[in-house]
Parts: structure tokens; C-alpha cells; sequence
């Protein structure tokens, strides 16, 4: 990579709803967000045609569950963002839990993106209280793209199935993805999954 010089100026305007019922696994509710971000300044970076200088972004996502009788959890994640008609080097990168996780994180990245999961979760259990909270099992569905122009965009298919669990040490999922196209990826992430 180049190296870059200068100061990065940016705005960020954001707006977040969170009517989830659990910040791990929700039985119901409905979490949204909308960011929109200018940048003034941009570092220099030789030999590069992109650059961040005057270029708007907004991204958007939202997070839905419904509890099913007793123990399943059905869910929609759906997220999408654009660089407008810019070509920024703040790209947008697939390769998250929930977000084409076949894909290595920066695998697929572009000035554009829209990434739509549908998924179930069972309970299976509980650790003890001072080690946590519940424990799911569950598999989902995702179908998304990550791309620079309409003519670039190739929409991937991706199933996975994974352990999601409350841990003392945070939300932890655990899972296995296998994409149509082929690409295969084993992941383990802590934090905040259904953004």
C-alpha cells in the first residue's frame, strides 16, 4: 500500500433505532440504522486515481426478529450502501458474519453494495449464569453483492450454519459457510452481530 499524507476531514450524520428485546440473539423487534458521511479532506496517496476528497456516502441496514413457538427465531438482515458516483477509497467490504461470510472480510469490496440474509435460530440450551446466557444453533441464507458500477455487479449466494452464543466474554458465533460459486469459509467472531 502507499503511503498516505495529510489529514482526513469527514461528517457523520447517523440515526439508530434499536427495538431488539436481547443485544444478542432478539426474540422480536427491529433494529435500524442510517449513516450518511461526507468527507472534505483526504490524505494524498501516490499513485492512486481514488481518493476520499468531497465524496458522500450513505449506508443503511436494518435487523428484524420474530420469535416461533417457543425456543426459534426467525430473522431478516438486510443492509445496503453507496458511494453515489464516486470512487472512494473508504470501499465498502463484504466478508462479515451475516454479510457473505464465505467471503474472507475485504474478499468483495466496492463503492457500492446490497447484501439481503434471511435465517432461523433454535435454542439448544444455556451456560450458567456466571458463564453467560443462552445458546443457539441455526443456519441462514445470504444473498448480496459488493460492486463499483451496475455492470459490475454479481450477486453471490451463500448458505451457513453456526453456534451463536452469550458468552461472559460477549456474543461469540462460530459457523461454517459455503457459497454456489464454490468459495468455503470457516469463521469464529465476538461482538455484535445483528447490526
Amino acid at each position: 500500500l502507499p503511503e498516505l499524507a495529510g489529514l482526513e476531514t469527514d461528517l457523520r450524520i447517523g440515526f439508530r433505532h434499536d427495538g431488539h428485546d436481547s443485544a444478542v440473539v432478539p426474540s422480536r423487534g427491529t433494529r435500524a440504522s442510517v449513516g450518511l458521511t461526507h468527507y472534505f479532506a483526504s490524505p494524498d496517496a501516490e499513485g492512486i486515481a481514488r481518493t476520499n476528497e468531497d465524496v458522500t456516502q450513505l449506508e443503511a441496514g436494518s435487523a428484524t426478529f420474530w420469535k416461533w413457538r417457543t425456543r426459534n427465531r426467525l430473522f431478516v438482515v438486510a443492509s445496503a450502501g453507496t458511494s453515489f458516483n464516486s470512487t472512494s477509497i473508504s470501499q465498502f467490504l463484504l466478508g462479515y458474519p451475516f454479510r457473505l461470510d464465505a467471503f474472507n472480510v475485504g474478499e468483495r469490496r466496492g463503492d457500492h453494495y446490497g447484501v439481503l440474509t434471511l435465517g432461523w435460530l433454535r435454542q439448544i440450551g444455556r451456560l450458567p449464569d456466571f458463564m453467560g446466557g443462552p445458546i443457539f444453533i441455526g443456519s441462514w441464507l445470504e444473498n448480496g453483492s459488493a460492486f463499483n458500477s451496475d455492470a459490475d455487479a454479481d450477486f453471490n449466494t451463500q448458505a451457513a450454519a453456526g453456534v451463536v452464543v452469550d458468552s461472559i466474554i460477549g456474543p461469540l458465533v462460530a459457523g461454517t459457510s459455503v457459497g454456489l460459486d464454490g468459495g468455503w469459509r470457516a469463521f469464529i467472531a465476538i461482538g455484535r452481530m445483528f447490526r
